[in-house]
């Protein structure tokens, strides 16, 4: 991503994956840039998590996760694809650094959440599924 026209601050600037500040971490390094220059930086990586729905009595035969930031609930990703039960798929995506709450459901109904850790870089739930289950 390029972002242009900002003024050359002394302290530079950070970048950080996502749309909430809870996922800028101490290690964020700073952008410098002088007046007229354009600069490079790394943008800390995201953690992966991996989604699986359990269950047995409910009647819906799939289910929809999103992933709700609970720091910033405005930050909400939807997994893409349909689960069903008993873990038959696992959906899979990357989340930038934060406390998740991976929620599943079946058309409007939420049947099921889990909350989540993710750190920068690093895999949720030691790269194993994590089970949402529904009742």
């Amino acid at each position: 991503m390029r972002v242009s026209q900002l003024f050359p601050l002394t302290s530079g600037y950070q970048a950080w994956g996502g749309a909430c500040a809870t996922a800028r971490t101490v290690t964020t390094p700073s952008i410098m840039t002088g007046p007229g220059q354009e600069s490079t930086g790394a943008v800390p990586s995201l953690g992966g998590v991996a989604v699986s729905v359990q269950g047995s009595t409910v009647a819906a035969n799939s289910y929809t996760v999103v992933a709700k930031n609970v720091d910033c609930p405005a930050e909400t990703y939807p997994l893409q694809g349909t689960l069903g039960l008993s873990g038959s798929s696992v959906l899979q995506i990357a989340l930038p650094a934060g406390n998740w709450n991976l929620q599943a459901t079946a058309g409007s109904t939420r049947t099921g959440s889990r909350l989540v850790t993710v750190t920068s870089g690093q895999v949720a739930n030691g790269g194993a599924a994590v089970a949402v289950t529904v009742p």
